[in-house]
């Protein structure tokens, strides 16, 4: 695998998932960012975000769940 993403997606009501932003680079980058991801939240808000590590063909490698956190603070430090 040479390149890999990591995308974020946001629970809408209906229960599907939307694309909200999406980050791309080597694998290695990538997954590392990846395994330093956080599940923990933050005490408000009721959304529910799912954070995925994707290859270049598009499959899913791994996804982490994550509740309660605020949009736009995921990839800050990326």
């Amino acid at each position: 695998m040479n390149s890999a993403s990591i995308v974020l997606s946001v629970q809408k009501p209906s229960g599907h998932f939307t694309t909200c932003e999406s980050i791309k680079g080597t694998y290695a980058k990538c997954s590392n960012l990846f395994s330093q991801m956080s599940t923990e939240y933050i005490d408000h808000g009721d959304l529910i975000y799912r954070v995925d590590l994707v290859d270049e063909k598009e499959n899913i490698i791994s996804r982490k769940m994550l509740r309660n956190v605020i949009e736009g603070d995921l990839f800050s430090f990326a």
